[in-house]
């Protein structure tokens, strides 16, 4: 009995939480990329990061696209949906290849 707006701005929340936490580890992995530097357990730490804020980014974008399928007006949802899944390609395609060569 829970009306499809209040669903949607739900889903909505909680996918800005998840894209949030997401962008905190993404942030770090830039910097520690952009320090270049040599130290095993940092570069491991920073892998860790990656993947973890794939899976926040990840969350985050179902949680879009829930939202939009609430409220069809919604197109906000479906364009920050489509933004994480830039960003999780290129975390994949790009970052935690670089960090895996310097292991």
């Amino acid at each position: 009995d829970i009306e499809d707006i209040v669903l949607s701005e739900a889903c909505y929340n909680l996918a800005i939480c998840n894209r949030y936490k997401g962008y905190e580890l993404y942030n770090s992995v830039v910097d520690i990329i952009n320090s270049a530097t040599d130290d095993k357990e940092i570069i491991s730490n920073a892998l860790n990061d990656a993947n973890n804020s794939i899976d926040y980014f990840a969350t985050a974008k179902e949680r879009f696209f829930d939202a939009s399928s609430f409220n069809p007006d919604d197109k906000t949802s479906s364009d920050n949906a489509k933004e994480l899944t830039k960003i999780i390609k290129q975390l994949k395609r790009l970052f935690i290849p670089s960090l895996e060569e310097k292991l």
